[in-house]
């Protein structure tokens, strides 16, 4: 059995979010699905691979006035160009 990591309550929910890589020379803007939030973190599906360590600039609409920086704690690759990406924001979101 998995032992459970976060000691946050999560809200399993289901939004569009926009977010960029603040680490690379691209200015792009992705866009990615959520799987859950907490004050302190974020799941989310992509189509862009993000190593651990990558800091994102996120941006939930109606959630969230201005984007947080958060950074990639775990990925897995779901299948051929879609991943699941963990991230850890920096500062409590709530």
């Amino acid at each position: 059995m998995l032992e459970e990591k976060r000691t946050q309550n999560r809200l399993e929910i289901d939004v569009t979010i926009f977010y960029k890589a603040s680490n690379h020379e691209s200015v792009a803007i992705n866009k990615a699905t959520t799987w859950d939030l907490s004050k302190s973190g974020i799941c989310f599906y992509t189509d862009t691979f993000h190593e651990k360590g990558t800091n994102l600039q996120v941006l939930l609409p109606h959630i969230l006035h201005s984007p947080k920086t958060c950074t990639v704690v775990w990925y897995s690759r779901i299948y051929e160009d879609n991943y699941k990406i963990g991230a850890h924001f920096l500062q409590d979101i709530f």
